[in-house]
C-alpha cells in the first residue's frame, strides 16, 4: 500500500497577493502611516479593477494607445518612460531645474520606485531635493507625518543615487518587472530612440543604453533634501516655511526592512502605535479595522496609571488624559505638535 504524499502549497505573500511587481515610495509612505489601512485600500482596488476591463485586457494596457494608434507592449511602455527619464537626466546634467524625476532600484529584493519632486542647484552648484507638501489652512503637522515626510525625501536620495552609481542592474530591472529583453520595440518607439540618441532596436538594447549613461553621469549623488510647506488659502497657496533634511541611511535601510517584511510574508500586518491613535478617528475603515476595536482597547488597558492621567511609555512624554477604557480611540491623547518651521527660515 502506498503512502500518501502530503504536499505543502505556500501560502502566497503579500506581493503575491496584491499582484505587485514593486512596491513605489509613496506606498511605503501610506504604509508608514498605517498599514491595516493601506492594506483595506488594496482591497477595495482589487474589487474595483475586476470591473474596469476592456475588451478583455486590463484598461491600464490602454496607456499611449491614443498617441501611438496602437495598443503598446509592456516593454514599449517602459521604454518611453526611461526616454523621458534620460531626457531629464540630461537636463540636469546641464544644471537645469528638473521636476518629476522618475527613480527605481532594487533594496531588500524588492524593486521600489517613486518620483522626486524637483530636482535643482543651489549656489555651491550642488544638487538639491526638493519637495513641497500642502498643508490645510488651520493644520498642524504631526511628528508622524513629519516622519513620512522625511522617509520619503530619504527614499528618494537613496534610489537616485543607487542609479547614478551603477548599482542597478540590467538582470535585476528586467526580472522584477517580469519584462522580455529580446522584444522587438515598435517602429516609431525605434525612431523616437533614434531620435533622442539611444538608438534600439530590442528593449534589452535600450535598457542597456539607459543604464550605462545613468551610471556615467557626473552626478554622483543627491547633496541636501529640503521640504517646502504651503499652506492652502481659500485662493492662494503661501508658504509657511522649509525644512532641511537629514540624511540617514542606516535608520532609513532599517525602517525599510521592517517594511518589506510584511510583504515578503514574515510576518502580520499592524496597526498604528498608540501615539498614533488619532489616524483612527478620520480613518475611512475605521468601523470594521480589528485594531482599532480590539488591540487598541487592550493596549489602552495596558498604559500605566500615573496621577490619574496615562502614560504610554513611549518616551515621548506625551500624555493620555481622562482615558475611560471605553471601546472609543483616546481622542484626548490628540496632542499635536508643530513642526512647521519659521516662515523664511
Amino acid at each position: 500500500m502506498q503512502r500518501r504524499q502530503i504536499v505543502y502549497i505556500p501560502k502566497p505573500t503579500p506581493m503575491e497577493r496584491f499582484s505587485q511587481k514593486h512596491l513605489c515610495i509613496a506606498q511605503l509612505c501610506e504604509q508608514r502611516s498605517c498599514e491595516l489601512k493601506m492594506i483595506n485600500r488594496l482591497k477595495e482596488q482589487q474589487k474595483s479593477l475586476k470591473h474596469r476591463k476592456h475588451g478583455g485586457k486590463d484598461f491600464k494596457d490602454m496607456d499611449h494607445a491614443g498617441f501611438f494608434g496602437v495598443q503598446m507592449l509592456r516593454e514599449d511602455k517602459e521604454t518611453l518612460k526611461l526616454l523621458d527619464m534620460m531626457q531629464k537626466m540630461s537636463a540636469l546634467e546641464a544644471e537645469n531645474t528638473v521636476k518629476d524625476f522618475p527613480v527605481f532600484g532594487v533594496l531588500e529584493d524588492v524593486f521600489l520606485t517613486g518620483i522626486i519632486d524637483t530636482l535643482h542647484y543651489d549656489k555651491q552648484r550642488k544638487v538639491v531635493l526638493s519637495d513641497v507638501k500642502t498643508l490645510n489652512k488651520d493644520a498642524e503637522l504631526f511628528v508622524a507625518e513629519r516622519g513620512e515626510h522625511e522617509f520619503q525625501v530619504g527614499m528618494h536620495k537613496l534610489l537616485f543615487d543607487s542609479m547614478v552609481n551603477g548599482h542597478v542592474k540590467r538582470e535585476q530591472y528586467i526580472e522584477h518587472l517580469q519584462l522580455q529583453p529580446r522584444q522587438t520595440l515598435g517602429t516609431k518607439i525605434q525612431g523616437l530612440t533614434q531620435s533622442l540618441g539611444y538608438p534600439s532596436n530590442t528593449f534589452g538594447e535600450l535598457l542597456d543604453h539607459v543604464l550605462t549613461t545613468m551610471a556615467s553621469s557626473k552626478i554622483k549623488r543627491i547633496a541636501k533634501l529640503k521640504i517646502i510647506y504651503l499652506v492652502e488659502g481659500k485662493d492662494t497657496k503661501t508658504s509657511s516655511g522649509t525644512m532641511w533634511v537629514q540624511f540617514k541611511e542606516g535608520q532609513l535601510r532599517s525602517e525599510l526592512k521592517g517594511y518589506l517584511a510584511y510583504w515578503k510574508g514574515q510576518r502580520e500586518p499592524k496597526g498604528v502605535d498608540i501615539e498614533d491613535a488619532w489616524k483612527c478617528e478620520t480613518c475611512s475603515f475605521k468601523e470594521n479595522c480589528e485594531w482599532k476595536n480590539h488591540d487598541l482597547v487592550e493596549t489602552r488597558m495596558d498604559c500605566r496609571l500615573q496621577n490619574g492621567s496615562i502614560e504610554t511609555g513611549s518616551g515621548t512624554g506625551s500624555k493620555i488624559n481622562n482615558c475611560h477604557n471605553s471601546g472609543e480611540v483616546c481622542v484626548q491623547y490628540l496632542h499635536k505638535v508643530s513642526i512647521l518651521p519659521t516662515p523664511g527660515t
